[in-house]
């Protein structure tokens, strides 16, 4: 990414900071005009755009264009709205604060909270969280809500701000 210069990103688009929308200044080609909406949304709701014919991540970019520096780490919607690219709603953020910023519904079993499964051999609650791609078991605890507290004391413990637990 080395090779998009500040200056140039600068002249080529506008981000909105009070909306995130990115528009571009000129005409990108031949079917774009110039003041269109930049950005093309993915599957999973991130925008990407294309600029001299290598794709940028949005929020990356919003990164750069704010901060005049790419970002080292990942960038972070504190929101979970990956389409909304406010400088406000971006952070920073190693892999795994990323895992602990997702929502409840990215767990595969959606009849438990957010680090809780049911462990059917011992007939109680597992609470499990995971820090640097390593899992931390929490304990077994007779009820749901004791192991769902377990696991929201860890993620504050571990994430700080980046803990999501509902």
């Amino acid at each position: 990414m080395a090779d998009l210069i500040h200056t140039y990103l600068l002249q080529i688009l506008h981000l909105d900071l009070k909306t995130g929308i990115w528009t571009w200044r000129v005409q990108p080609n031949g079917h774009v005009p110039a003041g269109s909406i930049a950005g093309t949304p993915k599957p999973r709701g991130n925008l990407e755009i294309k600029i001299d014919g290598k794709l940028y991540q949005a929020s990356r970019l919003a990164w750069f264009y704010v901060h005049g520096r790419w970002p080292k780490r990942e960038v972070d919607h504190k929101n979970l709205d990956p389409s909304d690219n406010r400088p406000s709603n971006l952070r920073t953020a190693t892999d795994s604060q990323q895992g602990a910023n997702r929502h409840r519904l990215a767990n595969k079993n959606l009849n438990t909270p957010k680090g809780v499964s049911f462990h059917k051999a011992s007939g109680k609650f597992t609470a499990r969280i995971k820090v640097n791609q390593k899992h931390i078991n929490l304990g077994l605890f007779p009820t749901m809500a004791e192991a769902h507290a377990a696991y929201i004391a860890a993620a504050k413990k571990y994430f700080g701000k980046f803990a999501r637990w509902e």
